[in-house]
């Protein structure tokens, strides 16, 4: 809603709504409905799916991705880095940058596949990616991008960051990403209702 913006394709199990200037760029494939309100668009086709999709065909079992990758994983790259380490707390990852001051609060991930339990951006937080680094986050219950707040947002590194969030909607688990939010990465989460506002 609100001039959100999806560049590629959208697979749904249930329904997709745009509102007010809220756009796709690539195809739609929902078993749903498609609901456009105050002149949103999707420029791809929209392909009707007879029954929900499975979250992947591949065989992917997240659970036991997250269970290895919670001890098979390069956390102590975070925990070591004397910019990053302050802001690691019972094992998530929170940059609020909300004291007023006017300031961009930024954290540079080396490359590496990290296990937290969230990631929390608020305020003028700013995660980057080192340069030429690609990272692999495994969030087991959370990611949360909000108010102003950034990762990286150029498209041309989308590649460069992979997400795979355990979180279930459903069971109180956490995906929020809005106000004022660029993203650029490729997002797994099988499991968490997703909504772009602002």
């Amino acid at each position: 809603t609100n001039h959100a913006f999806v560049l590629g394709d959208v697979v749904a199990g249930g329904d997709v709504r745009l509102d007010n200037h809220a756009g796709i760029t690539g195809d739609v494939y929902l078993a749903g409905d498609l609901v456009l309100e105050h002149a949103s668009s999707v420029d791809g086709e929209v392909r009707r799916l007879d029954v929900p999709p499975e979250p992947c065909e591949c065989g992917y079992d997240i659970d036991a991705v997250l269970e290895w990758r919670s001890t098979n994983n390069d956390n102590d790259l975070l925990e070591s880095d004397p910019v990053i380490a302050p802001f690691i707390q019972d094992g998530s990852l929170e940059i609020d940058c909300s004291c007023g001051c006017g300031g961009r609060c930024t954290v540079v991930l080396p490359a590496g596949a990290f296990y937290l339990e969230q990631l929390v951006l608020r305020g003028n937080a700013e995660l980057a990616l080192a340069e030429g680094a690609q990272v692999e986050l495994y969030l087991r219950s959370g990611l949360v991008v909000e108010r102003n707040a950034r990762m990286p947002g150029d498209p041309a590194r989308a590649g460069d960051l992979l997400v795979v969030l355990g979180a279930d909607t459903e069971a109180g688990g956490r995906l929020v990403l809005e106000n004022n939010t660029d993203l650029a990465l490729m997002l797994y989460a099988p499991r968490a209702r997703l909504a772009l506002p602002n």
